[in-house]
């Protein structure tokens, strides 16, 4: 790392600074100070001059590029005076100001030379109030005093906010203060993940009765949360090592015999300073000390006041002589005990004794006694942590409620970050394209243009030809039939699939008898587009949602405006017409009819609406054709955020979000499109980080099987539904650069847990049985798309087309082509594959 040291009064030195052939910089220059001891043996004043060197070289700050900042000679008063405007009330003016008289230390004991190092970093509201850390800067640059022997040097650590961290350097070089800068970098944020297995189970996904209380505790989720952001949070606070860099930063930089690295909103008295002295006098040998914080409960101007008595009773800070050998662990993250970690090893004695280490704690703690800690560390006076300007987590008694909101705080922090990295690294608005890749879909449309005009593109155009033909659907069609148990057409309706409705004399459902459970066997018009699925929604939205894709893939392909227009009027009247809108939730999706009261749909019922994350790609298409206006595209969107609003907050949204087997998958299939199109990025982007943790739950880590669905009795069914679930949950997650793919890799065969499920129920990979119990066959093509996935993120599994292929697959079917645009680009609307999947690959 290079250093780039300044100095405030040779603006021209500055600029002629050596630079070394070898890329390392050196720049030597010498400073000047006067330290005034006072003395009673004789009543004069003796004046000793030092000479202090900076210099700079290659120093690692946590693999970052920092940048110093070093000033010229200036006096207190003139660093004080240039804060002057920025004193936080009119009644502690310069003038009125009572400063404390300077204690005079023991005849016997000269004063030792200290360093006082402290590192800003960002304020975290709620825990603290946005302006902390400006406001108390601007304190301490004002009022706190010069002390004899004594420097003091800043650490800007990490802002992740370019113009907060602005307004800090231009603090500090109005004061004449020296600073290093350790950046913040977005691109690296964005590389480190959540780290999902560092909790024993899944307590993320958890059902309302848990959240509720009946399960996990507050404190228990809360913690969970900071030990999935530990990664994130060990390099965006940095806390331990910022403490480490300016431990080195004295031993290298400063001449001091103690090195004081202190949190940013330490404050020191002259009364603290002459107590420390103290003690370092009289404690020539030890190599530690540690400094009781009182906390400050109220506005900083009380410090001020000769009423104000410290109250130093908080977790210490600690004090290092030059030689001490420890340093702080860099392993352990803000507010998990970082500081006590090393108070341990120190032998200090406190209240932490009893704290219980998590057992992913308990793995990278040093359990070695420091051994230059010798006999018992000494107290050295004190220090006063400033006003977080939240007083009803400064008062005693309240760290458990500090730690709340401190976990909250880091949350919203880490969150406003995803979304900075989606946004600005990744482009990502809510009109990008999810599913289909836009650049791929523009090359497929120039080669078209070209007259490349392979044969699946060809199917597409075939397609929506006929597609201009049909529709529009709404869920008004199935009036003649009856309104379903609302009685309301507008209301999607479609009864459980395995429930059967008892019937009249007249042959008409009679609604005053329950259904009847048929387990194995659909209801009659369950099934997509057989006979009597007129009575329902379900086939109606499907036909709606492939048609109305259809139409909007060939426009993009072709720019025929024709297309557009017909997707538009089937979205104006299946979602926006008065007469015929659809209302924004599906409460009577696979209902069970009981006949005591109206009976709402199952759970389950969420998953027919599980195809939007392609069909919202194909509405972006047509808003972006402009078949639809402005104001109706305005009305869209509220349709779903609305339809959102109604997935989140229902009952049946709620189970299926803590579902463990392919309905929670299918959950954020589901949700994170409809987060991103309706605004609500936050969402979308917490969708796709999270869902990837769903994988420790639902497949065996060990084998790769999928329990959950071979339990099934259409199990092969399941396994090829589920895995292309992940296939299309990956795919989406990689708009933001996440790569399921690559997760939770086995340590001793490095095969990621996707791949290992892959392997183990694609009868191309692995030569198996069919599961047991199966009761229905399946179309093998339907395992070619994930054989195209696995191809590409899971190379070791296929090598050169050779596959593993099971006996029972049909000889004609052994050996598919890689090529995607030589498989079908249409297979049946269960499979859960997207129509033209091979359209918009990104690979």
């Amino acid at each position: 790392m290079v250093f780039q040291i300044y100095d405030g009064n040779n603006s021209q030195k500055r600029k002629n600074a050596a630079v070394m052939k070898d890329g390392s910089s050196s720049v030597f220059q010498i400073r000047l100070w006067a330290v005034f001891l006072f003395t009673a043996l004789l009543g004069s004043v003796s004046i000793l001059l030092t000479l202090s060197s900076a210099f700079t070289n290659q120093i690692n700050f946590c693999s970052e590029s920092a940048r110093q900042y070093e000033p010229g000679p200036v006096s207190w008063r003139q660093s004080a005076m240039a804060f002057q405007a920025v004193k936080a009330h009119q009644k502690f003016t310069e003038k009125s100001i009572q400063r404390e008289m300077p204690v005079t230390l023991a005849q016997a004991h000269p004063t030792s030379s200290m360093i006082l190092i402290r590192a800003l970093g960002n304020a975290l509201p709620p825990r603290h109030s946005t302006q902390q850390t400006l406001e108390n800067l601007d304190f301490i640059l004002a009022h706190e005093e010069s002390f004899p022997n004594t420097t003091r040097h800043w650490f800007v650590n990490r802002f992740v906010d370019p113009e907060v961290e602005r307004l800090v350097l231009d603090r500090l070089q109005k004061a004449n203060e020296s600073y290093t800068v350790i950046p913040f970098d977005l691109q690296v944020y964005d590389k480190i993940e959540y780290a999902y297995d560092r909790i024993p189970k899944d307590q993320i996904h958890l059902p309302p009765e848990t959240i509720e209380g009946e399960g996990l505790t507050e404190k228990e989720i809360l913690l969970a949360e900071e030990q999935i952001q530990h990664d994130k949070i060990l390099y965006v606070i940095n806390i331990n090592g910022v403490r480490n860099a300016m431990l080195d930063y004295g031993r290298k930089h400063s001449s001091a015999e103690y090195i004081l690295p202190w949190d940013g909103n330490c404050f020191m008295t002259r009364k603290a300073w002459s107590s420390i002295q103290s003690s370092l006098a009289e404690n020539p040998l030890a190599r530690y000390f540690t400094t009781p914080m009182d906390r400050l409960q109220e506005p900083n101007e009380a410090l001020l006041s000769d009423m104000y008595v410290p109250n130093a009773v908080e977790e210490p800070q600690i004090i290092f002589h030059r030689s001490a050998r420890s340093e702080f662990n860099e392993k352990l993250r803000y507010g998990r005990r970082n500081k006590v970690e090393l108070l341990l090893r120190l032998g200090v004695s406190g209240p932490w004794d009893k704290w219980p280490w998590l057992d992913s704690e308990k793995a990278i703690l040093d359990p070695a006694h420091a051994s230059d800690a010798v006999g018992d560390v000494p107290v050295a006076g004190w220090i006063t942590r400033l006003y977080s300007g939240t007083k009803a987590a400064e008062v005693s008694g309240t760290i458990r409620f500090r730690g709340i909101l401190r976990s909250h705080a880091v949350t919203s922090l880490l969150e406003r970050l995803d979304l900075r990295a989606a946004q600005d690294i990744h482009g990502l608005t809510s009109s990008t394209l999810l599913f289909f890749n836009e650049k791929q879909l523009m090359g497929e449309r120039n080669l078209w243009k070209a007259g490349e005009q392979k044969e699946v593109f060809r199917e597409l155009v075939q397609l929506a030809d006929q597609a201009l033909l049909f529709g529009p659907w709404s869920v008004m069609d199935k009036q003649p039939y009856g309104c379903g148990v609302s009685g309301n057409c507008h209301e999607y309706f479609h009864p459980s699939p395995y429930r059967w409705p008892q019937r009249n004399e007249s042959g008409h459902i009679d609604w005053s008898k329950p259904f009847e459970r048929h387990d194995g066997m659909r209801a009659p018009g369950t099934s997509l587009f057989s006979a009597g699925s007129e009575q329902y929604d379900r086939s109606g939205l499907a036909a709606m949602k492939y048609n109305t894709t259809l139409l909007a893939l060939a426009y993009s392909l072709t720019e025929n405006k024709a297309y557009a227009d017909k997707a538009a009027s089937n979205l104006r009247h299946w979602f926006l017409n008065n007469a015929t809108r659809m209302k924004p939730h599906i409460n009577y999706a696979q209902v069970n009819w009981r006949a005591h009261g109206k009976a709402k749909g199952a759970s389950a019922g969420l998953i027919e609406m599980k195809d939007v994350y392609f069909f919202l790609d194909a509405v972006k298409i047509v808003e972006k054709s402009q078949a639809l206006s402005a104001s109706e595209q305005s009305l869209l969107r509220k349709w779903f955020a609305d339809y959102l609003k109604w997935v989140l907050s229902s009952w049946q949204g709620q189970r299926e979000y803590a579902n463990d087997n392919n309905h929670g998958l299918y959950y954020d299939v589901q949700v994170a499109p409809l987060a991103l199109y309706a605004g609500n990025m936050s969402l979308a982007l917490s969708r796709m980080h999270r869902s990837v943790s769903r994988l420790l739950a639902h497949v065996d880590t060990t084998t790769g099987a999928l329990p959950h669905e071979l339990i099934r009795p259409t199990c092969e069914h399941y396994q090829a539904f589920t895995l292309q679930g992940w296939a299309t949950m990956a795919r989406m997650s990689e708009k933001i650069g996440l790569d399921y793919w690559s997760r939770f890799r086995d340590e001793a065969t490095n095969e990621s847990i996707l791949c290992r499920a892959m392997r183990y129920a694609n009868p191309y990979l692995r030569k198996r049985e069919t599961c047991p119990g199966n009761s229905q066959s399946e179309d093998m093509r339907r395992w070619w798309p994930l054989l195209v996935d696995s191809s590409h993120y899971c190379p070791d599994l296929v090598n050169d087309g050779l596959f593993n292929v099971s006996d029972w697959i049909p000889s004609e079917l052994v050996n598919p082509s890689l090529d995607r645009y030589s498989m079908p680009p249409m297979y049946d609307y269960g499979d859960g594959i997207a129509p033209f999947w091979n359209a918009g690959y990104h690979s």
